[in-house]
């Protein structure tokens, strides 16, 4: 088999929905569309470089394990009597195989989906019915892109449709044309046009971000599955990720490849960019499930991560990032701690805090608002440091209360076990107090022995001790 690669992408997570992917360019094209932007694919005399069959192949045997699947895309692979045979080697591999096609070859399509070397395809839809040639350099297969889209929507193979709009090729007139061909398809996108620079053709311009919205309003009553995809800087903005503190941002790969990067950085285990990139992508598949109407919250994220460093085999980098998201933890609880200073002496003076009345012997005062602010950074302290995630989340919670947090020992027994045993309880003027082998209801033993119990009330705390 002799087939020309045209280029490779090694890893991807936008090519392929919902697994981390390579990406396989046939060069060669059958129609001239002016707003693509891969002349290099499309247009013979623009060719350059190219990869051997044997090489990807060899590329894709290293990568067994580590990715789920290839996506085969063009220029139009569908025009290599080939295709089929470099798919059976591929799936050979175990790789999911994805085809993108713009549906001009439907016999081609048709054979590929019965032979079972599909998983997936995504077929351009360049245009309506009525402006298609126009759309497509003035080239007229309408009629073969009209079955190729009946194979799909017929279950041959699970699809997508999928449009790059732009002006003046596609008004809302033309996407309602669009509808009333594909209605009731599974999947469409509407994909911006981006002038890279380089075009098959010319004056094309791309649309605003209202003007897109138009267009999908036009196609959702027959297509109500019409989503529009964004892409900037080779990042999809695909869902939005929730922080913490509730605020909700577009979701960003650099900012998982550069949480890994900094747990390698700690660990001092060299990586190349390519273990990062592939590492990210993974961690992305992993928590793809639990995307629940386009967001998904940071710590499941980060759990992921977690996860797939370890399925990968470093974990002393998965430790790396446990301990980085624990000193993360704190820094924010010390944030909270310090920021609120105003609050926390503000709820003291105002007496809002059922702290301040927590310590019946000191009384709301100068001295009272030092000991509750000292206090606080204690509680905080046991919360953070002494005690497991779990109960501080609980005491936080008000799942349950842990007394006397505020002090780093023993409180409301806070007295040496020695020194009452020989000194007794100190005296106090007007209240019950005793002295050592001395207890109330209880007759005084020979020799200073004792009972074993001893009962005291100072300053409004009662307690009683079993020796």
């Amino acid at each position: 088999m002799r087939m020309r690669i045209g280029g490779l992408q090694k890893v991807t997570l936008l090519d392929y929905p919902g697994k981390v992917a390579c990406t396989v360019f046939l060069p060669g094209c059958n129609l001239r569309c002016p707003f693509c932007h891969n002349p290099a694919l499309v247009l013979p005399d623009r060719a350059t470089g190219g990869l051997s069959t044997e090489k990807l192949l060899a590329f894709l045997e290293t990568r067994r394990g580590k990715l789920d699947g290839v996506c085969v895309t063009g220029g139009e692979p569908t025009l290599y009597e080939d295709l089929p045979a470099l798919l059976r080697q591929i799936r050979g591999l175990g790789f999911a195989v994805k085809l993108d096609t713009n549906g001009t070859n439907p016999d081609m399509l048709e054979a590929l989906a019965q032979e079972g070397l599909l998983d997936y395809a995504a077929m351009d839809i360049k245009n309506s019915p009525d402006r298609y040639a126009e759309t497509c350099g003035g080239v007229d297969l309408l009629g073969p892109v009209k079955r190729s889209a009946a194979l799909l929507m017929a279950g041959a193979v699970d699809y997508e449709f999928r449009t790059t709009v732009c002006a003046p090729l596609h008004t809302p007139e033309e996407m309602a044309g669009i509808g009333r061909w594909l209605k009731g398809a599974k999947r469409y996108f509407l994909q911006p046009f981006v002038d890279s620079g380089e075009l098959v053709g010319s004056g094309m311009k791309p649309l605003t971000k209202e003007e897109i919205e138009a267009l999908r309003d036009s196609v959702l009553p027959d297509i109500p599955s019409t989503q529009i995809v964004t892409i900037e800087k080779g990042e999809g903005t695909m869902y939005q990720v929730i922080k913490r503190d509730g605020h909700v941002a577009e979701f960003s790969l650099n900012r998982i490849s550069s949480a890994i990067m900094k747990a390698f950085d700690a660990t001092h285990i060299p990586y190349a960019p390519d273990v990062i990139d592939l590492l990210s992508l993974q961690v992305t598949a992993d928590y793809a499930d639990k995307i629940r109407d386009g967001r998904i919250d940071v710590e499941t994220i980060q759990d992921s991560v977690e996860a797939d460093l370890q399925r990968a085999g470093y974990a002393k980098v998965a430790k790396a990032y446990i301990l980085y998201r624990k000193n993360r933890e704190k820094l924010r609880n010390m944030s909270s701690t310090i920021l609120d200073y105003k609050k926390l002496v503000d709820d003291y003076l105002r007496v809002s805090d059922w702290r301040v009345k927590e310590n019946s012997t000191v009384t709301y005062s100068v001295g009272g608002l030092i000991l509750s602010n000292s206090g606080a950074i204690t509680a905080n302290y046991w919360l953070s440091e002494i005690y497991d995630e779990e109960i501080g989340s609980a005491h936080r919670n008000a799942d349950l209360h842990i007394h006397d947090l505020s002090m780093l020992t023993g409180y409301c027994a806070g007295w040496s076990l020695k020194q009452l045993i020989q000194e007794g309880f100190g005296g106090c003027d007007g209240e019950d107090h005793q002295r050592p082998g001395q207890a109330p209801g209880y007759p005084m033993q020979p020799d200073g022995e004792f009972p074993g119990h001893y009962a005291e009330r100072v300053g409004g705390c009662a307690g009683i001790f079993q020796l």
